[in-house]
């Protein structure tokens, strides 16, 4: 199931060609780019020669399915407006499979339509419609064939990928997920809704009979530490800064009468929303807003809000910049640049996130984050986990400095 993008490309290709030579399959490929493109040339480079392109101006023949998409779509639409676009995000299904997030993720990938969205204007119709007639090509297809497996590049976005791993898993077919260094057998409908990364308790078991994990999280945490890893969030998080204690980062903002500190970690608002499961917001950019909204009211507590180290990639510089200065609170506030994650998570009283790597970061160090939807850590027992809004502002008034217990920390450096 063909993602477009050149790395997983060359994978899925190499992938391809050992289950033809060791494993004596028959591999095809299923793609939305022309059969004259460069990428559909990697992958007959690599002796794939079967090819099914889903490009609908070479499928308007198909009137069944094309006829079929254009009820479903208008239908949709009704359903839109009597439901509301909350329900359209959280629930729109086809054949009782889940699309909605892969559509609204997608929708607000690219030019901060979280900021002004529209669910009728013409990128999210558009979008809507290619979801479903891509939904039910791939579901004729799928149908039709006794396929082993489907080797997939994504679970997010309106993808090729995205859309056959679902179907695939409700059908019973086994998903070989392979994204970067990362590859995974997924066995369930269910797995295809949360992260990639999902901590299970097998993955769990098999780390813990490693007796040298300690040893492996020691010299990876201190090279996070000092911005020497490839991960981009880490390297830009860190390289640079300075560490600083409590008490300075107090003095920084004049708030001699306020010794409890808060810090509020938000994500890169257009960044696959809702690709780790559930989440108690809209979406990213909406966590934002209401939560600085509650902290406003915090007035014995000094929030600093630390904007993610990456949103330079998605052009988000300035947003959260902007959203603070439009507060104007005096106890919530922007963490200075220059100061690194290892500062404020040790100096916080309490520390929350959406569901970012921070999250577990903050673990690490013994803090239990308060997070706002599920993440592939979130079920191990070390996070608070909001049910919902209310909940969630409690967890924020909370007068608790929330720490973790020795054996919690130990679970947390194992994930």
């Amino acid at each position: 199931a063909d993602r477009s993008i050149p790395e997983h490309v060359v994978l899925h290709s190499l992938c391809g060609y050992i289950f033809n030579k060791y494993c004596e399959s028959n591999v095809e490929v299923l793609s939305n780019l022309s059969s004259e493109n460069e990428l559909i040339k990697i992958y007959k480079s690599f002796n794939i020669d079967k090819f099914h392109i889903l490009q609908i101006k070479f499928k308007l023949l198909n009137l069944f399915i094309f006829c079929k998409s254009i009820f479903t779509f208008i239908f949709s639409i009704l359903k839109i407006k009597l439901f509301g676009e909350m329900w359209f995000i959280k629930k729109f299904s086809l054949k009782k499979i889940y699309m909605g997030d892969l559509v609204y993720d997608h929708y607000i990938r690219w030019d901060h339509s979280y900021l002004n969205k529209s669910f009728f204007d013409r990128k999210f119709l558009k979008l809507l419609f290619i979801l479903i007639y891509e939904f039910y090509f791939i579901d004729n297809l799928l149908t039709k064939n006794k396929y082993q497996a489907v080797i997939s590049g994504t679970h997010a976005y309106v993808s090729v990928s995205a859309i056959s791993m679902r179907l695939a898993l409700k059908k019973n077919i086994k998903v070989i997920n392979i994204i970067s260094n990362n590859l995974r057998i997924f066995k369930n409908y269910n797995e295809s809704l949360r992260s990639e990364l999902y901590m299970s308790k097998q993955v769990f078991k098999n780390l813990s009979k490693d007796k040298f994990w300690k040893r492996k999280f020691s010299i990876y945490f201190q090279n996070r530490l000092k911005g020497k890893i490839l991960y981009l969030t880490a390297k830009h998080a860190y390289k640079n800064k300075i560490d600083v204690k409590k008490k300075d980062i107090i003095k920084i903002f004049k708030n001699k009468n306020i010794n409890r500190l808060g810090v509020f970690a938000p994500h890169c608002f257009a960044d696959a929303n809702h690709a780790s499961g559930k989440f108690i917001f809209r979406d990213y950019f909406d966590q934002f807003k209401e939560t600085i909204q509650i902290l406003k009211k915090d007035k014995n507590t000094l929030w600093l809000v630390k904007p993610h180290p990456c949103r330079f990639l998605f052009n988000e510089q300035g947003i959260v910049e902007r959203e603070i200065k439009k507060l104007n609170s005096h106890n919530v506030v922007l963490c200075p640049e220059n100061i690194t994650p290892k500062s404020v998570i040790l100096a916080s009283d309490l520390f929350v996130t959406g569901r970012g790597t921070i999250g577990l970061e903050a673990a690490c160090f013994g803090k239990k984050p308060i997070l706002a939807g599920e993440t592939f850590y979130s079920h191990l027992g070390f996070t608070i986990n909001a049910k919902n809004l209310k909940h969630y502002k409690n967890l924020l008034y909370s007068k608790k400095q929330l720490l973790l217990t020795n054996k919690q920390i130990k679970i947390a450096q194992k994930s």
